[in-house]
């Protein structure tokens, strides 16, 4: 059995995160959805928009017909933490991010699945905070990449 553990600010939960754990589903005996309850030393307090219990239930609620998910929340990123010892086992690091993998200060297999993809444009979390942040119709300089 092969778990993996794809950890998720979810601030805000947009669809990449739906589309890219359901991209993996089939890879994994269970995923893990590991959900950030608070900010850390790699995110600013205005990065969290969404109580994390909100993220947690929305993803249990969208997810809830998938067996092989579950959903986590726990006080620490995963590059933060010095022990796995109070999370599952979990065989890989699934994520999003290139960069998640050379902050970590425990080495585990590591996974980069190209996130948030979609009819070909990039739809990051930071892109949508910045939308939810702008007011009106006003762009802000926000643009969508190809």
């Amino acid at each position: 059995m092969v778990t993996a553990i794809f950890p998720v600010k979810g601030q805000p939960p947009h669809i990449g995160h739906i589309l890219t754990i359901v991209s993996i589903y089939g890879d994994y005996d269970k995923i893990i959805v590991h959900v950030l309850e608070e900010p850390g030393k790699y995110y600013k307090e205005d990065d969290f928009l969404i109580p994390s219990q909100e993220v947690v239930d929305l993803f249990k609620n969208i997810f809830k017909y998938m067996p092989k998910i579950e959903i986590l929340r726990d006080k620490f990123s995963l590059r933060d933490k010095t022990s796995f010892d109070d999370l599952p086992l979990f065989d890989v690091i699934v994520t999003g991010n290139k960069d998640f993998e050379k902050d970590m200060k425990i080495k585990k297999p590591f996974r980069y699945v190209p996130r948030s993809m979609i009819h070909g444009f990039d739809i990051s979390g930071r892109l949508m905070r910045k939308l939810m942040r702008s007011k009106g119709n006003e762009s802000n300089g926000i643009s969508l990449k190809k």
